[in-house]
């Protein structure tokens, strides 16, 4: 049988999502070094390369890029990746595969 896992705290889960604090310069900072090397880079190649500094938020923060720059930067199909979100890769989570490119 499903589980089926209820958010208790709203305010909560809508701090969660709240992605004002992240730094989308610096996250695209981040993209562009990845991409000095090479002509494109998924989103865990980035997260690997460089850091995750802001846990999920900053995960949701680089999906703000394909409205922003949608020249650069796309969702492969129904394909998904394991981001992890901490140092010691013991936590992850699954997103569309998104591609940077140069």
């Amino acid at each position: 049988m499903a589980a089926v896992e209820k958010i208790a705290d709203i305010e909560r889960f809508n701090r969660l999502l709240n992605t004002a604090f992240i730094d989308k310069k610096l996250l695209w900072n981040k993209v562009e070094t990845v991409l000095k090397d090479r002509q494109t880079a998924t989103l865990k190649e980035i997260v690997e390369a460089t850091s995750l500094d802001n846990g999920l938020a900053e995960v949701i923060g680089y999906y703000s890029f394909l409205k922003e720059k949608s020249k650069r930067v796309q969702i492969i199909g129904t394909a998904v990746e394991l981001i992890p979100l901490n140092r010691e890769a013991t936590k992850f989570v699954e997103v569309p595969y998104l591609l940077f490119s140069k």
